[in-house]
């Protein structure tokens, strides 16, 4: 496995971690704006679709995320920083709503929602190669 390989997998296991509130604050989002699906680019400089309900725990963890990936980028290689193009997250809930549990994440909040979800996690080098992680929550 190459190091953005591993970058990729290790970023995308802490994504969809209970270490991150980003997949519960991204379902309520999605939920509020009536998707089932959504593609953010974390290194965009909007990476919040415009049709999405802006939410402002959603805004906060954003730029969380974007330190955490680049933490563990350069846990795997210091030369690596300027060969990362796009980072995506792509989301899709549309099994979600025969779910509800409670989730404490580590911000201590509680959702009356864990969705389920299946979760593409891509980093796309500066040559055009992307690699691509495949999460998905278990079913309850």
């Amino acid at each position: 496995m190459g190091k953005l390989e591993k970058v990729t997998f290790d970023f995308g296991s802490h994504v969809v971690s209970g270490l991150c509130a980003f997949i519960p604050a991204l379902y309520w989002a999605c939920h509020q704006s009536g998707f089932s699906e959504i593609t953010i680019d974390l290194l965009a400089e909007n990476p919040i679709p415009g049709s999405l309900i802006n939410s402002e725990e959603l805004a906060e963890i954003i730029p969380e995320l974007r330190g955490k990936f680049f933490s563990i980028l350069s846990k795997h290689s210091s030369t690596l920083g300027g060969i990362v193009s796009w980072l995506t997250i792509a989301a899709d809930f549309s099994e979600s709503s025969q779910e509800a549990i409670h989730l404490k994440t580590t911000l201590g909040l509680y959702y009356q929602h864990s969705p389920y979800f299946q979760c593409f996690v891509k980093t796309y080098g500066a040559g055009g190669k992307c690699y691509e992680k495949f999460f998905a929550s278990a079913p309850v």
